[in-house]
C-alpha cells in the first residue's frame, strides 16, 4: 500500500481447491504456509477459511481481514481502511 493505494499486484493460480483433498489436511496447510512465507505474506482478505486454517495462520501471526463482495482489489482497500480504523 502507498498513500492508500495499491503499489502492486500479483495473481498466482496455486490450486488449492484441486489440492485441497490430495494428501493430508496437514500436507495442504503446509502447502500453503509455504507460499505465505515465500511470498511474505502479512494479512489474507478472505471471506471464509475452515478453523483448521485459522488456526495455522494464528500461529503465523497472519490476520484475517474480511472481504466484501466484488473487485479483489476494491476488496484489498476496504479491509485495509476498517483495519486502520
Amino acid at each position: 500500500m502507498t498513500d492508500g493505494s495499491i503499489a502492486s499486484w500479483q495473481v498466482h493460480e496455486v490450486s488449492w481447491d484441486d489440492l485441497h483433498d490430495t494428501g493430508t489436511p496437514g500436507s495442504h496447510h503446509a502447502r500453503v504456509v509455504t507460499f505465505l512465507k515465500d511470498q511474505g505474506v502479512q494479512a489474507i482478505v478472505v471471506d471464509h477459511v475452515g478453523d483448521g486454517m485459522q488456526r495455522m495462520l494464528a500461529t503465523l501471526s497472519i490476520p484475517l481481514l474480511p472481504s466484501t463482495p466484488g473487485d479483489a482489489k476494491a476488496s484489498v482497500l476496504a479491509a485495509v481502511q476498517e483495519a486502520k480504523s
